[in-house]
């Protein structure tokens, strides 16, 4: 490192010192001393400004000086003196500009040359979306698509292209994501970390017992819980993830996943589903609990085909179609043989 040289210095500021001796001010300059320096010599040159104004001395522009560092750093990565010798002695404020600008300087050099301090924490501005009784379509600024149901927002940051690719999720929705393997895009819930490339599926987390649901409609996704030390599980399409919010455990099931986008696409289909199977999906999908009070029920397979979705349309064609009866209270279906 060199040693405090004045000689060496005014060399640098005047533009004659050799490329090697400006890089070893430069050097300099970013040690505590260096430092202590620059902050000296730009108040004891400030100091004269008031004489520069009597002698009508006009100081440069701050936009051209910085332009000026800009363009040399941009052409050359090497250390270079900030202003080139005149045929007129250079002005004090020269001087004093170029010291107010060198740290500037440094630090534009270090990314450049890929050194540097780490970013500091910086408040990222956030913005929300939300809905009440519709549904809402997002496209975002790297082409993916998020289709909000009803009763649900979504939280990103507010330069989501410059920053990862993340977004937090309060109710359901369905993503088609672009592929970009440099940035997996990553969806957060209460309970939950979902990641993936480029694929498409959706997530449900407003739930009775605050479970997260994922179907994959095309690719795979990653989900774990978040839940320090958990390991993930990767569901591939037709897959449903489930990750219980009591127990942060995840179980998948294969399984025909339409029926849990049914609040997109506008149906329910069972094909001679047992009847066990078409209660767990009713619970899943209208967040209710369905009790069997006959086992017999259990082995009974349905085959219908709704458009008409409300949850009281629902029960009453599956009782129709069974012949079976059912009793609601709030929250809860209890089915039984007639």
């Amino acid at each position: 490192m060199m040693d405090f040289d004045e000689h060496r210095i005014e060399s640098y500021f005047n533009g004659t010192a050799s490329e090697q001796e400006a890089r070893r001010v430069i050097d300099w300059f970013r040690t505590g001393e260096g430092q202590k320096y620059l902050e000296k010599r730009f108040h004891e040159d400030m100091g004269n400004l008031e004489m520069m104004k009597r002698t009508f001395i006009s100081p440069p522009k701050s936009s051209d000086t910085l332009n000026h560092i800009k363009t040399r750093i941009n052409r050359k990565k090497t250390p270079i003196a900030l202003f080139r010798k005149s045929h007129h002695k250079s002005s004090i404020w020269a001087v004093a500009a170029a010291i107010a600008c060198i740290l500037i300087t440094i630090s534009v050099m270090e990314i450049f040359q890929g050194g540097g301090s780490q970013p500091t924490d910086e408040t990222v501005k956030r913005v929300v979306y939300s809905t009440e009784n519709e549904q809402k379509v997002l496209t975002l600024s790297d082409g993916s698509r998020i289709r909000l149901n009803k009763n649900s927002s979504l939280e990103m940051a507010e330069n989501f292209e410059s920053n990862e690719r993340a977004v937090s999720l309060d109710g359901e929705a369905f993503f088609e994501i672009t592929h970009n393997p440099d940035r997996p895009f990553k969806v957060h819930t209460g309970s939950a970390a979902i990641r993936v490339l480029g694929t498409s599926f959706s997530v449900k987390t407003n739930t009775r017992q605050n479970d997260v649901f994922v179907s994959v409609a095309d690719g795979s996704v990653s989900l774990a819980s978040m839940k320090v030390g958990s390991e993930s599980e990767v569901l591939e399409k037709g897959f449903l993830g489930i990750l219980k919010a009591e127990t942060q455990e995840i179980t998948l099931e294969k399984t025909d996943i339409n029926n849990y986008m049914s609040w997109m696409n506008g149906r329910i289909i069972f094909d001679q589903t047992p009847f066990a199977q078409v209660a767990k999906q009713l619970e899943r999908i209208y967040n209710i609990e369905c009790t069997i009070k006959d086992n017999a029920l259990l082995d009974m397979k349905l085959t219908t085909n709704f458009s008409e979705l409300s949850l009281d349309n629902v029960l009453k064609v599956i009782a129709e179609g069974l012949e079976i009866e059912y009793e609601q209270k709030e929250d809860t279906v209890t089915w039984a043989l007639i």
